[in-house]
C-alpha cells in the first residue's frame, strides 16, 4: 500500500509540473531573458523558462514562445513577466504580466474537461481568454478571432469579439468595442499536435508578431478618434451616473434632515 501511494504522489507531482516552462521557438535580433534573481542573458531557441522569468526585446526584434500550449510573440521593445505556467487536473493556466510594449497570443482552445486560461495584464488593464488569438498593448486590444473578456483597472469587463478593437480607457466602465474587421480562423486547434505549432511558428515567424506585422498599428491608428470617442461617451456616463448618485444622497439627507 505504501509503494501504491508512493507512486500515486509522485504521479500527481508529475502532473501538477507539467507545463510548467515557456520555451523559445523562434527570436528575432536582440531578445534576453532573466531568471527570478538572475542577470539577463541573450535567449536562444529551444531555451526553456520556467514561471517568474522576464523577456525582454529590443528595436526590430521579437520573440515566439510556446506556453502550455500556446503561443506568445513577444513584439519589438516590449518587456514582460510570466507570473503564472501551470497546468492541472482543471487545465493550462497561463498569466503574463505586460510591463511595456506588446504581445500577440494564439491560444490552444480547450479540450474536453480542460479548460485552458490564459491571461495577459499590466496596472490599466487584464485581457483574459480561452482560446483565441489577440493583440494587446496594456490598453487597447485588437481580437482576431474567438472572445476576449477585457477588464480594466476597476475591475470592470466587457467581452470583446473576434475582428472587434477596445480600449480598456480610464473610467468607470470599459467602452464598446468596435468592428474593424472579419473574424480570422484560428491557428490552433484543441486537436492539433507538434506539427500543428511548429506550422504556426514557421508562419509567424515570416509575418505574425515581427516587425514587418502592423496591421494592430494600423487598425488603432484608423479606429483612434472613433474609440476615443467611445471612451469620451463612456467618461460623461460615468460622470453623469456618479452626480446622479450625488444627487440623491444629497435629497436623501435633506429629507433627513427635515
Amino acid at each position: 500500500m505504501k509503494k501504491l501511494l508512493f507512486v500515486t504522489f509522485l504521479a500527481a507531482l508529475a502532473g501538477a509540473a507539467f507545463g510548467q516552462e515557456a520555451v523559445f521557438k523562434e527570436v528575432k535580433g536582440k531578445v534576453e531573458y532573466k531568471l527570478a534573481g538572475k542577470t539577463w542573458q541573450p535567449a536562444q531557441i529551444n531555451a526553456a523558462i520556467p514561471k517568474g522569468s522576464s523577456v525582454s526585446t529590443g528595436f526590430k526584434s521579437s520573440a515566439v514562445l510556446l506556453v502550455n500550449g500556446s503561443l506568445l510573440i513577444v513584439k519589438p521593445l516590449t518587456n514582460l513577466t510570466i507570473e503564472e505556467i501551470t497546468k492541472n487536473q482543471d487545465g493550462p493556466q497561463t498569466t503574463v504580466y505586460l510591463v511595456a510594449g506588446k504581445v500577440k497570443t494564439e491560444v490552444k482552445p480547450s479540450v474536453g474537461t480542460e479548460v485552458t486560461n490564459f491571461t495577459v495584464k499590466n496596472p490599466t488593464a487584464t485581457a483574459s481568454v480561452r482560446g483565441t488569438g489577440f493583440e494587446f498593448d496594456g490598453e487597447s486590444i485588437l481580437v482576431n478571432h474567438g472572445s476576449v473578456e477585457l477588464f480594466n483597472r476597476y475591475e470592470i469587463a466587457r467581452f470583446v469579439e473576434g475582428g472587434e478593437i477596445a480600449t480598456a480607457g480610464s473610467g468607470a466602465s470599459v467602452p464598446p468595442p468596435i468592428p474593424v474587421k472579419p473574424p480570422t480562423a484560428p491557428v490552433l486547434t484543441a486537436e492539433g499536435g507538434t506539427e500543428e505549432v511548429d506550422q504556426a511558428v514557421g508562419q509567424m515567424s515570416t509575418s505574425l508578431g515581427l516587425e514587418a506585422d502592423t496591421e494592430f498599428e494600423t487598425v488603432l491608428g484608423a479606429q483612434l478618434s472613433d474609440l476615443k470617442g467611445s471612451f469620451a461617451q463612456s467618461a460623461l456616463d460615468d460622470l453623469a451616473s456618479d452626480l446622479a448618485q450625488q444627487m440623491r444622497v444629497s435629497t436623501d439627507v435633506i429629507l433627513e434632515l427635515e
